[in-house]
């Protein structure tokens, strides 16, 4: 059986420096962010799955926030499902605890500067996951239990349809339960926790996320739930 990618030596090495990079920053832990989980990724990476970054209060923005892109590298954009939880969910918990924690999902947009593709998930924990920026969407609390039936997603820019995805759940893995799980048994590796009134935003629903630029109104429609929006100046 492969190893799992906690006990990947390059991910305990990133996952050591973003976390103590983290607690030097001193702000509020909100929530944790998933990725690199798509099967052709982590055949690059020579990864067995997706690595979770810490989110702080100071990277969180409101629905239609304006977020300048000045001096980034590379803009890229990434509408991703955001998954509340109300209780703590420990590692080597099941389906059903998993299901139980979960709260709510909103739709969410994650703003990373990513000027190459990864090749080193060491590196890549290391710099912070290349986050920017998280907007979050209202929260639906009758998706609680992590109930993604009836759901689609369409992005569009500055009112043009750019990307649209029918199958979220597909988009982001195809397995919302199975992705708390693996966030939560990954923390524990490392000591943390996927606490009550945090929340895991899963990935992106686009894949390749795309590039984008300053001057750009984008709006995420998690049709079915919500949406949510950034201008980029």
């Amino acid at each position: 059986m492969a190893a799992a990618v906690w006990e990947d030596e390059r991910v305990v090495r990133g996952m050591g420096v973003h976390l103590q990079a983290q607690r030097d920053k001193g702000g509020t832990r909100i929530g944790w962010k998933m990725g690199l989980g798509l099967p052709a990724i982590m055949e690059r990476l020579g990864t067995t799955g997706a690595l979770v970054a810490e989110l702080q209060d100071a990277t969180l923005l409101e629905s239609g926030a304006s977020l300048s892109v000045d001096g980034w590298a590379r803009p890229v954009f990434e509408p991703e499902v955001a998954v509340f939880v109300g209780t703590d969910v420990e590692p080597g918990g099941d389906r059903d605890a998993a299901a139980a924690a979960i709260t709510a999902l909103a739709p969410a947009i994650e703003m990373v500067d990513l000027p190459s593709p990864p090749s080193d998930p060491g590196a890549v924990l290391e710099g912070g996951f290349a986050h920017r920026a998280v907007i979050l969407g209202a929260q639906d609390a009758s998706r609680a239990g992590g109930d993604f039936s009836g759901l689609s997603t369409t992005v569009t820019a500055n009112g043009e349809p750019f990307a649209a995805e029918e199958d979220p759940e597909g988009a982001v893995g195809g397995d919302i339960l199975g992705l708390v799980r693996h966030a939560a048994d990954y923390l524990g590796a490392f000591g943390q926790r996927l606490e009550a009134g945090q929340f895991l935003i899963t990935g992106s629903t686009i894949a390749p996320p795309p590039q984008v630029e300053a001057g750009q109104h984008l709006v995420f429609d998690l049709g079915g739930i919500g949406t949510v929006e950034v201008t980029l100046t």
